[in-house]
């Protein structure tokens, strides 16, 4: 490759990357308000008009603050690699943005399972019922666990994480949306996780678990569900891409996790114990695998 060559790759994605930020702040000035100069507010609508083909205001503002917190957290996750190539893996960011626009990104993967939980058993009427749990594992900002309890009113939810700045943070969106006696925050390892025989379902962050702890955290959420209950083992996905994959899985390394392929999770659940284990179809373009499985 000539240095011509090298310098009109570096431009052609440098024009995605600028196109994926002005569809970004499209969106945030779209569902948020924020004041723009006309040109500016004209020139971001032509672009995003450009790369969505449909009238992004007739998609429901979740969507669209999940995208754009999907845009924020991995604009800030991509510069953190650029200037920090050579860190040790784990999920270490503290700050404030990156944790709330990852918490944001987490929010649409609730209609996601609510819409999966129809399909498998009683699932779905174990959540809306009196005594339904749902534990988070890996909760961070607790917006995913926020989401479950707005979407099942009856449902108390428990969240759980090690990582003490994205938990505090978690409380105090809690208690701004009054969640509080429903919502259950825990400085916890899901290793350590006490619970047994008390949740209805287990949503495991599978990106964010170091890939020697997975099977402790397996078995002890195995022996936290109900019988009957679901474990939902979630992983990145992506375009059908192989730079798209490989991103996927720097993304995973680098968040502390381990790249399981789809065979890899049903293994793993399988020896968890776990009962009809599957993996589920996607027909959706977030960027997540389940991969289910049932406590007999």
């Amino acid at each position: 490759m000539s240095a011509e060559e090298l310098m009109e790759t570096v431009q052609r994605l440098n024009a995605s990357l600028e196109s994926l930020a002005a569809l970004g702040a499209e969106l945030r000035v779209q569902t948020e308000g924020l004041e723009t100069r006309p040109e500016v507010r004209n020139l971001l609508r032509e672009i995003s008009s450009q790369l969505v083909p449909v009238s992004m205001e007739e998609i429901p503002d979740e969507a669209r603050r999940g995208a754009a917190a999907t845009i924020r957290t991995f604009f800030r996750q991509a510069a953190e690699l650029l200037e920090h190539p050579g860190r040790e893996p784990g999920w270490i960011y503290d700050d404030p943005l990156i944790l709330q626009s990852q918490g944001g990104a987490s929010v649409p993967l609730q209609g996601l399972i609510s819409t999966v939980a129809t399909s498998l058993d009683d699932l779905d009427s174990r959540l809306r019922g009196e005594g339904g749990r749902f534990l988070d594992v890996g909760t961070g900002v607790a917006k995913l666990a926020m989401a479950m309890a707005d979407a099942y009113p009856s449902l108390e939810v428990v969240g759980i994480d090690p990582w003490k700045p994205a938990l505090e943070l978690g409380r105090q969106n809690v208690a701004r949306a009054d969640l509080a006696r429903r919502v259950e925050l825990r400085l916890e390892r899901i290793e350590d996780l006490p619970d047994e025989n008390g949740f209805d379902l287990i949503w495991m962050a599978g990106p964010f678990l170091p890939q020697p702890v997975v099977g402790d955290a397996l078995e002890r959420s195995v022996r936290a569900l109900k019988p009957g209950g679901w474990l939902f083992f979630g992983t990145y996905a992506g375009p059908d891409d192989p730079v798209a994959g490989l991103l996927v899985e720097l993304r995973t390394i680098r968040s502390g996790g381990h790249p399981w392929t789809t065979t890899d999770a049903l293994d793993l659940l399988r020896r968890a114990g776990l009962d009809q284990v599957h993996h589920v179809e996607r027909t959706w373009h977030a960027p997540a695998h389940f991969t289910v499985g049932r406590k007999t």
